[in-house]
């Protein structure tokens, strides 16, 4: 009706039988998913429409036809993605904010930004193609020249369901920066086509295999691009006549690449980026030693990855890095690294031995930060971690809460205090070292550590908090590391022997480690 002057959100959504469209003139807005994936042939917007909400027409593949009226000022840039029958686009000519360029386009003007279109303006009326802008069939996809002019392609622009051979060439004009928009063949998922970058483009280099972004005065590998299935990173790179060295690999740089048998990185390169190698399924990589950062998702499911070398420069391990990596069996993580993220090393089913020289990491995602069991989750067969903490760290939390796959921990002599309930709920802790200056064992320290049988206290320690060591059912022996330490009293025990012994009843030769005997609560 007449009176209607809004078309929400969802109005039409998949109204498949909904195929022409009469919209009332008083209607001002055409709200999100409006008309998703319905079959309507042509679309006239009268004259008084001023916004077309996101998603509004997403999908409507029979569309051949819209015309634009000049009162229209803002249309968002998804909402004519997925119109691959697109054919004829009529701006009104008294419209500002958009323009057709020959009725094959549909541009904003104030940004030029390519919305959708049958080809790309080399007249500078666009520097932006967005994602989906270039997904009709119309579009010419045999030999596609990205002109100078344009300075940024969104992912996604040139669709990735093309099949093999429907593209034989891409040219990158100057003004291009990255190559993360490059379509890959769907099966394959190869870049099965020849690439050309202009010889006045400053953003890009190529080693033929793969392409490099400069960034300040170093290179990060941005695509892989060859079907070899063997590849050797370059560590230094000529780019118009200067020598770059390569310092990064890029986000996704090989992501999801079906035939990379071996990867070599070279030493200098310090940052491996997010999901560089995710799904990289057949890649044996080693990690070199230079590496400062590894980005989340880097090695996702690569299941051919035998060794996880975090070495001593390594600060960030980012979430899900190494998650489902099914052939690694053992692993160190050195004191060095400063931040986990959640999941960084989640269902590696064969991982069965880890080694943490524990320096305190922050084991977050996002806002939220979690304990060491969140990035060993799923992992089968992990029976043994050993913790051997850091000589910086002076305080431990609850960091290791119900980590059940920990089976001893060395406590440096830095450590002052252990929190409440630190170590509650490990079941598989089976001994404990603390060298610290510590006076206490705090409230619940080690409740429920069903598998604890002896641990080793400084002789600083006077008291023992409540129910520290309830349900350890099997601990029977508490070294006290001085001849001259004082009782320790408190709750912790139902029974503890007044005198310290030690197993033959005298004093030890080296005089230093004596024990309490007797039952434990």
């Amino acid at each position: 009706p007449e009176s209607v002057t809004e078309i929400g959100a969802y109005a039409f959504t998949s109204c498949y039988n909904l195929l022409s469209l009469d919209i009332p003139k008083n209607v001002k807005s055409i709200g999100y998913q409006a008309f998703w994936g319905c079959n309507i042939r042509s679309l006239a917007l009268p004259n008084g429409v001023t916004e077309i909400g996101e998603h509004a027409f997403w999908d409507c593949d029979e569309l051949v036809s819209i015309e634009i009226p000049k009162t229209v000022t803002k249309i968002d840039l998804s909402a004519f993605v997925g119109c691959q029958n697109l054919i004829s686009i009529t701006v009104n000519s008294e419209n500002e904010n958009y323009s057709d360029k020959g009725n094959k386009c549909l541009i904003e003007t104030s940004t030029k930004t390519l919305i959708i279109g049958s080809f790309i303006p080399d007249d500078g009326s666009v520097n932006k193609i967005v994602y989906g802008a270039l997904d009709v069939s119309s579009f010419s996809k045999k030999n596609i020249v990205i002109p100078d002019c344009i300075k940024k392609i969104e992912k996604g622009a040139i669709p990735d369901y093309y099949e093999e051979g429907d593209i034989e060439s891409i040219t990158i004009g100057s003004g291009v920066s990255d190559v993360s928009w490059l379509p890959q063949y769907r099966w394959t998922k190869s870049y099965a086509y020849t690439i050309n970058i202009s010889e006045a483009n400053q953003y890009l280099a190529t080693d033929g295999k793969a392409f490099f972004s400069k960034i300040d005065n170093e290179l990060s590998l941005s695509l892989y691009v060859s079907s070899d299935a063997t590849y050797t990173i370059p560590s230094t790179l000529i780019m118009n006549g200067i020598n770059y060295p390569v310092k990064t690999i890029g986000d996704n740089a090989f992501s999801n690449n079906r035939v990379l048998t071996a990867v070599i990185i070279p030493e200098g390169i310090e940052k491996i980026g997010a999901y560089a190698f995710n799904g990289c399924y057949k890649a044996d990589i080693k990690i070199p030693n230079g590496i400062v950062e590894i980005g989340d998702g880097a090695f996702y499911s690569c299941y051919a990855l035998t060794e996880i070398n975090l070495n001593s420069k390594v600060e960030r391990v980012g979430k899900q890095a190494f998650q489902s990596c099914t052939g690694v069996t053992n692993l160190t993580i050195p004191e060095n690294v400063k931040e986990i993220g959640l999941g960084a090393f989640n269902g590696m089913s064969n991982l069965a031995y880890v080694k943490i020289y524990y320096n305190s990491p922050v084991i977050k995602d996002g806002e939220y930060s979690y304990g060491l069991q969140s990035i060993f989750e799923y992992d089968s067969n992990l029976k043994t971690i050993d913790v051997i903490v850091s000589s910086s760290v002076t305080e431990i939390g609850n960091s290791f809460q119900n980590c059940k796959n920990l089976t001893s921990i060395t406590i440096s002599e830095s450590v002052t205090n252990i929190g409440m309930s630190a170590f509650l709920g490990c079941s598989g802790l089976t001994s404990v070292v603390i060298k610290g200056n510590i006076t206490s064992i705090s409230d619940y320290c080690f409740q429920g550590c069903s598998s604890l049988e002896s641990i080793v206290l400084p002789s600083s320690v006077t008291t023992i908090g409540d129910s520290a060591f309830s349900g350890c059912s099997k601990l029977t022996t508490i070294y006290v590391d001085s001849a001259d330490a004082t009782i320790v009293t408190g709750l912790g025990f139902a029974k503890v022997d007044d005198t310290l012994y030690n197993e033959s009843g005298i004093e030890d030769v080296n005089g230093k480690y004596y024990k309490y005997t007797g039952a434990i609560a």
